[in-house]
C-alpha cells in the first residue's frame, strides 16, 4: 500500500513545533510507501518563490529542502535515459 503525501502534510514536517501525531506517522510509515506528486512539487516551489520575496535565506533553505525530495516513477528504470517512463 501507498501513501499520496499532499503539500500540507510536507510543510508540517518543516515546522519547528510539528504536530507530533503527523511526525510520528510518518516516521512510523516505510518510506517505500510514500509517494508525492509533481502537482505538490510544484507548489512547493511556488511558495519558495513567493517566500523568496521577503526572505531569501529562507527561500534557499526551503529550495535546498525540496531539492532532496524525490518524486518515483512507477515503473522508472535508470538505464532509460530518454527522460521518460516506459
Amino acid at each position: 500500500m501507498g501513501y499520496l503525501i499532499d503539500a500540507n502534510v510536507l510543510s508540517e514536517l518543516r515546522k519547528p513545533k510539528r504536530a507530533e501525531q503527523v511526525a510520528g506517522w510518518f516516521r512510523a510509515t516505510e518510506s517505500a510507501q510514500l509517494y508525492t506528486s509533481v502537482l505538490v512539487m510544484a507548489e512547493l516551489r511556488r511558495g519558495s518563490l513567493l517566500i523568496r520575496r521577503r526572505d531569501p535565506l529562507s527561500a534557499d533553505r526551503l529550495d535546498a529542502w525540496i531539492s532532496d525530495l524525490r518524486v518515483p516513477r512507477k515503473g522508472w528504470d535508470e538505464r532509460n535515459r530518454s527522460g521518460r517512463a516506459p
